[in-house]
């Protein structure tokens, strides 16, 4: 089909993850590329099914909790090393493609106004990453902390070197 028919209210009703094959499928790239979209389109139906327990998804079903659901289960997916044939999880890099690839697969949706991206904050899914998870649960001092320790008056050059480079 067409897909700028201008026949949405009815394309909206149908399962969003063949509408989104389709929509990788109009895409102008390689074929190694679409044929890489089209597998983690397929990674994602799997976890839909898996973890969701459907096999239809709803494009108001798309939003940022399925999404970092999604990130979970890649989080606790275990793959066989390629030498050491043990199990392992799949390294945070992979994760990240993973993400970046059902994210720029979604922004096809949201350039055809099947979905609003930023209405769901779904760029924020693009963003997380387990560095910026941590740093989330750190404590940092306070400018009044910081003011205090660079007011200090050492004598050692060592200690004032230490200072200096904890205050840079």
């Amino acid at each position: 089909s067409d897909l700028n028919d201008g026949n949405r209210m009815t394309r909206k009703k149908e399962n969003a993850l063949i509408e989104l094959g389709n929509l990788i499928e109009a895409q102008r790239m390689v074929k190694e590329s679409k044929k890489s979209y089209l597998s983690e389109l397929n990674a994602f139906s799997t976890f839909v099914k898996e973890v969701k327990g459907k096999t239809i998804l709803a494009w108001n079903e798309i939003n940022l909790s399925l999404l970092c659901d999604y990130e979970k289960w890649l989080n606790a997916r275990t793959t066989r090393h390629k030498i050491t044939h043990e199990l392992v999880h799949l390294e945070d890099n992979t994760i990240i493609g993973k993400k970046q690839k059902i994210y720029t697969i979604l922004t096809y949706a949201d350039k055809e106004g099947l979905i609003d991206m930023n209405a769901l904050s779904l760029y924020k899914f693009k963003n997380r990453s387990k560095k910026n998870h941590v740093e989330e649960n750190q404590i940092y001092l306070s400018d009044e902390e910081l003011n205090a320790i660079r007011a200090l008056n050492l004598q050692d050059s060592i200690e004032i070197k230490a200072r200096d480079l904890f205050c840079f």
